[in-house]
């Protein structure tokens, strides 16, 4: 996919963003951003748009880091389910083998 010129707007600043992704993948992200700063800046006393722009990275950051944790927490439980299947089913695997032997 050749890359695409995305208009967006982001805490009342427009930018022009050039994306692999479709349109409407890059406006929903841009949205995102958007709300987030406006949330921040509504419950902070920071104007410098710049330091609301880092803080909200910091945000979005922390929230990708907690999903990656939880992602990794859910595999690992997930890969240690399966070893403990597969014991068992040697196990009986192997028990069914004597029994019919």
């Amino acid at each position: 996919m050749a890359k695409e010129s995305v208009r967006v707007e982001i805490f009342g600043t427009e930018y022009t963003l050039k994306s692999d992704t479709d349109e409407e993948h890059v406006k929903e992200i841009a949205q995102i951003v958007d709300e987030k700063m406006k949330k921040l800046a509504e419950n902070s006393t920071i104007k410098s748009p710049s330091k609301l722009a880092v803080l909200t990275a910091l945000n979005i950051a922390d929230e990708l880091y907690q999903f990656k944790d939880k992602y990794n927490k859910v595999i690992d439980n997930f890969n240690e389910k399966g070893r403990k299947l597969s014991e068992r089913i040697d196990y009986y695997i192997d028990h069914y083998k004597q029994v019919n032997s």
